[in-house]
């Protein structure tokens, strides 16, 4: 008996001198995703949502892909999965999700209910009364505008190669958040210059400097750290809250981080009841309708 408390004295004197990252569980990659068309004022296509490296082998499985790991996994793939997930039917253009493909248009999307922000219409982009409208649902390059199309941020910077060439764990624009990776999906609108600041240029229409250096036309926000917050939150009325805020194509980066903390409690007990009579009410909305 001695003996036996002896070892365990010794076992336990080392455990404490043993630092606690040992123990501890290696923080797991997650990677969050979204769709968005708030360029033409219709909101999230995709809302942020969040993977783990598992789900997203699991995902492209099916396409003959995989399995990954947090050392391998490329934008493109995490990208295939979200589409995967979703249910979207997609065409990339000049390579393949391995290699050298770009996005070109997303099927079945559109809902058609344009309303340009103001920070399109002031800078020379389409207005609600004046523009292309979209012959389909879905929606790509060339839709709206001439040069239009879809263009992605990884932890809020622009790649500089296709997403599916681009490995996360060694991209050097993606070491903000830990171990979580954030790819927005942005639909950008651009025309042909016809002078020096003719056209809807599709970085600076989207807040960030256009490719020749020339200062965007408005400061957009850092959305990312929201995104996560949002994408984990289990608090639904904080997320219909902060929605419209992320939505919000030109929203200030103090409108942006003032949705995190709420985004991060948990739903307290009068929220529960409030979601319970709300799902009631939608029920019998949805009932009607179909009688």
């Amino acid at each position: 008996m001695k003996r036996f408390v002896s070892i365990l004295l010794v076992c336990l004197l080392l455990c404490t001198a043993m630092p606690l990252s040992v123990f501890a569980a290696d923080d797991p990659m997650k990677v969050v995703l979204s769709v968005e068309g708030f360029t033409l004022g219709e909101g999230y296509f995709v809302e942020p949502t969040e993977y783990t490296v598992s789900q997203i082998n699991d995902l492209v499985k099916k396409d003959g892909y995989g399995p990954f790991t947090e050392d391998t996994l490329t934008a493109g793939m995490a990208t295939l999965a979200m589409f995967n997930d979703k249910g979207l039917t997609v065409t990339i253009n000049y390579g393949t999700w391995e290699s050298g493909g770009y996005l070109d248009k997303i099927a079945d999307i559109d809902n058609g209910n344009v309303n340009f922000p103001a920070a399109v219409t002031a800078n020379g982009g389409p207005s609600n009364d004046n523009y292309n409208k979209n012959a389909d649902k879905d929606l790509g390059a060339a839709d709206y505008e001439p040069w239009s199309g879809w263009m992605s941020t990884v932890n809020d910077e622009f790649p500089a190669v296709s997403l599916c060439d681009l490995v996360l764990k060694t991209a050097s624009l993606t070491n903000r958040y830990g171990n979580t990776y954030v790819i927005r999906w942005q639909f950008a609108l651009s025309r042909p210059a016809q002078g020096e600041d003719a056209g809807f240029d599709m970085n600076r229409g989207l807040g960030y400097p256009g490719w020749d250096g020339k200062d965007p036309y408005f400061r957009h926000a850092n959305k990312d750290q929201a995104m996560i917050a949002y994408a984990e939150s289990s608090n639904t009325r904080a997320k219909a809250k902060a929605k419209p805020v992320l939505e919000k194509l030109d929203a200030t980066q103090s409108e942006v981080d003032g949705t995190i903390e709420s985004l991060g409690k948990a739903p307290t007990v009068w929220d529960r009841i409030l979601d319970f009579f709300d799902r009631i009410v939608a029920f019998f909305k949805n009932l009607f309708k179909r009688g």
